[in-house]
């Protein structure tokens, strides 16, 4: 879902780039963990207060902005896969899958047939269930 929304040849990103609200610091990323699952956007600018409202706007409208991308999820998945195959070769990630495969019942090789099954129904459902504003925290770090 964020690499749909926000990822670097979106065009909400690309967009936001190119507005000067956003720079090459911007990302996210998501956890899953047993207990809890939270995503962080962070990066820096000097339109922090642009930066929040055009952060909280996509997302709060988030059915609306994936509906324009649909045609995209299929490049998104090739890319997740491909990222996967690549942590293949990192120790601290096989280790890190392991960990996991020891409380989820999951492994590193399930993650690529996990891809490869997912829609955009399922999207559509994870953003549903996730997105709230309720739920939002943000934090600005401002020079003095």
């Amino acid at each position: 879902m964020f690499d749909l929304l926000f990822g670097e040849t979106s065009e909400n990103y690309l967009r936001l780039y190119d507005q000067g609200v956003i720079d090459d610091s911007f990302g996210y990323s998501f956890e899953m963990q047993r207990a809890a699952h939270f995503a962080i956007i962070i990066g820096e600018t000097n339109q922090p207060d642009a930066m929040v409202q055009e952060i909280r706007s996509i997302l709060l409208n988030a059915k609306t902005e994936l509906a324009k991308v649909e045609d995209r999820l299929e490049m998104v998945k090739r890319e997740a896969m491909g990222a996967t195959i690549m942590s293949m070769n990192s120790i601290s990630a096989i280790a890190n899958d392991y960990d996991d495969y020891l409380y989820g019942g999951t492994g590193l090789f399930d993650e690529i047939d996990a891809i490869r099954q997912l829609t955009m129904a399922d999207i559509y459902q994870a953003a549903e269930r996730f997105i709230s504003e309720d739920r939002f925290s943000i934090r600005q770090i401002l020079p003095e």
